[in-house]
């Protein structure tokens, strides 16, 4: 027997297709459940989604949720109206997708608190999606929503985050959102963040006029767009005061010899640190402790504080975003979106920009029995 050179999906989808046509399947059964049909037919329940899409866009299918995926005819009027209405009550589902890559950092932690406080106000609920930073995850979890008929997703970009599932899942589905924290290049949405460029060059200037001679900057990822833009105001503040910006003072923590190279600066005592992210500063506080004992610290601005610190005596200022603030305010934008009329047909790509909060804290010792 000759095997089919088509993929998986496509030899189902023939399949089914040819069942239907046939009158195997007629319109208005309830098709099989894909853990039975996928078992069916050998194949993942992965490769059956992909089939069954290809179905349902063009009319083959319906999918209700709650009750199952059922055979409807592309050309009957009554099952096309049904679809329109199907998609009008989704509009009415009052359940917001909110996507953060880690629960852990405050900054997601604080949105996730602005969304759903503002999705109490106005009767909404709110349906997580923790995807940890993975592209897969990310867009399983977009899938969920669409699947879910969420009314609305708000979303904070990671630094692998790319454009194209939330083209092929939510604008292709016509769900509106919103995006908080951060920005995808190359993708038309509202989004609501800070302005790191002006954050990083004050934060910089400050250090300079502190009179720090050498200042480290401190990154986890420098293709992430907050980072990026970060390292830019680090460098203006740089140029504007004359000092030259070189590359072995600007550490990356995904890079192999981020520890060494770290260790390397705090031990010739280096006396200033722009820290942009929660990790890098946990990171940079480890280092100080242990080669700064008994000496002076260096001068130390971070982005956002994080949860837990190493002990020790030392003041470091915090340029806090404002977390619950961006969740609110993201969701409010989403929820305008929901109320106005063709709500789904474009996307402005408007920036609103929220000043960061600063904090100059000073730790105490930790003393055992406390």
């Amino acid at each position: 027997m000759r095997k089919s050179l088509l993929p998986s999906y496509l030899a189902v989808e023939k399949k089914l297709r040819q069942q239907i046509s046939c009158g195997r399947l007629k319109v208005g059964d309830k098709l099989t459940p894909e853990p039975g049909l996928a078992r069916q037919f050998h194949i993942s329940r992965e490769t059956l989604r992909k089939a069954l899409e290809m179905l349902t866009a063009d009319g083959f299918l319906l999918r209700i949720p709650g009750r199952g995926t059922f055979i409807t005819d592309p050309e009957d009027k009554t099952s096309a109206e049904f679809r329109r209405r199907l998609y009008h009550l989704r509009r009415a589902n009052h359940a917001i997708g909110v996507l953060v890559p880690s629960v852990t950092l405050s900054v997601y932690a604080g949105i996730i608190r602005g969304a759903e406080d503002c999705c109490r106000k106005h009767g909404y609920h709110l349906v997580l999606g923790n995807y940890d930073g993975q592209p897969e995850r990310e867009r399983s979890y977009l899938e969920m929503f669409v699947e879910r008929r969420v009314a609305g997703v708000l979303a904070c970009p990671g630094h692998k985050s790319s454009a194209a599932p939330y083209r092929q899942l939510l604008v292709k589905g016509r769900i509106p959102f919103v995006l908080a924290a951060t920005s995808i290049p190359g993708l038309a949405a509202d989004v609501v963040k800070t302005d790191n460029i002006s954050a990083a060059r004050e934060a910089t200037s400050f250090l300079i006029e502190a009179g720090c001679k050498e200042i480290i900057f401190l990154c986890h990822y420098l293709k992430a767009s907050n980072s990026a833009e970060r390292l830019a105001g680090y460098r203006e503040a740089l140029m504007e005061y004359g000092r030259p910006v070189r590359k072995e003072y600007i550490l990356e923590k995904s890079t192999p010899d981020y520890q060494e190279r770290l260790r390397h600066l705090v031990s010739h005592r280096v006396d200033g640190f722009v820290s942009a992210n929660e990790s890098t500063t946990v990171d940079l506080v480890a280092v100080v402790n242990r080669f700064s004992r008994g000496k002076k610290w260096p001068k130390i601005i971070a982005f956002d504080r994080p949860s837990l610190l190493a002990p020790g005596r030392y003041t470091i200022t915090f340029l806090h975003q404002p977390a619950r603030e961006i969740g609110w305010e993201a969701t409010e934008i989403l929820l305008r979106h929901l109320r106005q009329q063709n709500k789904t047909r474009t996307i402005a790509g408007r920036t609103v920009i929220l000043p960061v909060k600063k904090e100059r804290f000073r730790f105490s010792a930790f003393r055992p029995g406390w």
